[in-house]
């Protein structure tokens, strides 16, 4: 009896034996089965990683081919075209018969002139510049209004100033004079306060007066000659959008008025006031 208990024990330690050898086994195939599919999947990931990076490279190479055989002019104009962006150009002063004056801001007591003939050959001057600003902004896609197109005008300043409230912003073209004959250079105008209750108006009339000066005097050679704050203008006061006025230069000196009166240089000044206002616009 002894013995056969002896042996039915080591016949079951027997059978545990094998069963921890099987199951070892079996744990150490699942183990590597497992390390297998990790490193597989591993794999897997790093080629999609791979085949991804790929695929960005050649996107980006295709936008910059794209990009490279799209005149950079051609894209701005469709995305100035895309914002709907809008200027008023007003060439100072204008042939009148009319007179009389007007307030020279809302609720003022003082007036001023409202018609003005500026100083000689100014209208002529101020009408050749802002037909060609004018050409140039619309091919590049901007929608402009004029306060005029011809010599004879008999809107006042605050005719003026009203009409360019219509539109997103306002430029003003003049030439300077001096008794000084010997003044010469491009200034830029902006005015000193709303008279409205908007503080942006200030703020992007400098920014968009100092594009336009900079770029002026770049495409000219002209003298720089600042930014000039304005309180006593009746076309700023009365205006509701970002305005500058540009005097082009002196009319006044000799060897400036002979640059002046020239198609070549008024080209230059409406290309550099054009460039001014295209990237004050792009950079909003």
């Amino acid at each position: 009896m002894k013995k056969f208990f002896r042996l039915l024990i080591i016949l079951l330690l027997a059978a545990n034996a094998v069963m921890l050898v099987f199951t070892y086994q079996s744990t150490d195939k699942r183990k590597k089965a497992e390390e297998a599919f990790f490193a597989q999947n591993t794999e897997y990931e790093q080629l999609n990683e791979t085949l991804k990076s790929e695929t960005n490279k050649l996107e980006a190479l295709s936008r910059s081919s794209t990009e490279k055989n799209t005149p950079s002019d051609e894209k701005f104009e469709k995305n100035l075209e895309s914002t709907g962006v809008s200027v008023c150009i007003d060439p100072g002063h204008g042939i009148t018969s009319q007179s009389g004056k007007e307030p020279v801001s809302p609720g003022s007591g003082e007036t001023k002139a409202a018609h003005v003939s500026g100083t000689a050959g100014e209208e002529e001057f101020n009408l050749s510049v802002a037909l060609k600003l004018r050409s140039i902004l619309e091919k590049s896609g901007i929608t402009v209004d004029m306060t005029r197109t011809e010599h004879e005008c008999d809107k006042s300043n605050i005719d003026r100033a009203n009409q360019g409230n219509d539109s997103n912003y306002c430029i003003r073209i003049h030439a300077d004079g001096s008794e000084n004959s010997a003044a010469s250079g491009i200034s830029v105008l902006i005015p000193e306060k709303s008279y409205f209750g908007d503080d942006s108006f200030v703020r992007d009339s400098s920014i968009l007066g100092q594009y336009i000066l900079d770029s002026s005097v770049k495409n000219t050679g002209a003298k720089n000659k600042g930014l000039v704050t304005r309180s006593d203008l009746t076309g700023f006061n009365w205006s509701k959008v970002p305005v500058v006025l540009i005097e082009c230069g002196f009319l006044t000196n000799p060897e400036e008025r002979a640059l002046l009166l020239t198609d070549e240089y008024q080209e230059k000044l409406a290309q550099g006031i054009a460039d001014g206002f295209l990237k004050f616009v792009k950079e909003l």
